[in-house]
């Protein structure tokens, strides 16, 4: 009787021991299991993903006249290069933009004053693409598939950022007439990936029976939809 009690209080004092230590584990804020050391748990090195890594090709806005749509994105090719050595290779056949109107956003622009006058539309991409082109038709082509189209000048304007970062800004130049613009934009393979995309939108310009016509009292010009002081300063 007396050895049974002898072991039983040697049993008693092993098992406070072990609660004070699972306690003072828990005074100090370590939500850790007794059984895990400590210092194993956050003893694994996770590599970081790459900054950048398109599976598709970005898409395109177009800025006009104070107004912004999402271009309807076609056919591209695109590639990108798994962390494990393998790629992935995308192919996309898009609606041909002379019968993709139902589909494709249209940007309403006020009617133009003259034959002289010059009207753009920025061109955003979520990344900017290396290269970009554009070619356009009159809407006329969405009936008759015969028009020819016709090439179209794009400026490329450089920006750097305080932080070192490069990005590109595109301005399409508009006819002053209805048309369509079927835009190009080439990504160069950058270590993840690349290819390149077709995009498209059409212009309409507002009537002058629809518009807002105001007449200058000095060179009575109509100006139709626009504020006089974009035309007389």
């Amino acid at each position: 009787m007396r050895k049974f009690c002898l072991l039983l209080a040697i049993f008693a004092v092993i098992l406070a021991s072990g609660c004070e230590k699972k306690n003072k584990e828990t005074d100090n804020g370590k939500a850790v299991c007794p059984d895990i050391p400590p210092e194993k748990v956050i003893t694994e090195n996770i590599e970081e993903p790459p900054a950048v890594k398109e599976n598709e090709p970005s898409q395109m806005y177009v800025f006009a006249d104070g107004k912004k749509v999402k271009a309807m994105r076609g056919s591209y090719s695109w590639r990108v290069d798994g962390t494990d050595g393998k790629s992935q290779y995308t192919v996309a056949d898009g609606i041909y933009p002379l019968d993709a109107k139902e589909y494709m956003p249209c940007i309403t622009l006020p009617c133009a004053v003259s034959s002289n006058d010059v009207y753009t539309a920025e061109l955003i991409f979520d990344v900017s693409p290396k290269k970009v082109t554009a070619q356009c038709w009159p809407t006329d082509a969405f009936e008759d598939r015969r028009i020819d189209a016709e090439s179209v000048t794009v400026d490329t304007i450089e920006i750097d950022y305080a932080d070192g970062r490069n990005a590109c800004d595109y301005i399409l130049q508009l006819k002053n007439e209805n048309y369509i613009y079927h835009v190009t934009a080439e990504w160069e393979r950058d270590g993840y990936y690349g290819g390149s995309a077709e995009y498209c939108f059409y212009t309409q310009y507002a009537s002058p029976e629809t518009s807002t016509v105001q007449v200058d009292e000095t060179d009575s010009v109509l100006l139709c939809g626009y504020p006089k002081k974009e035309y007389f300063e």
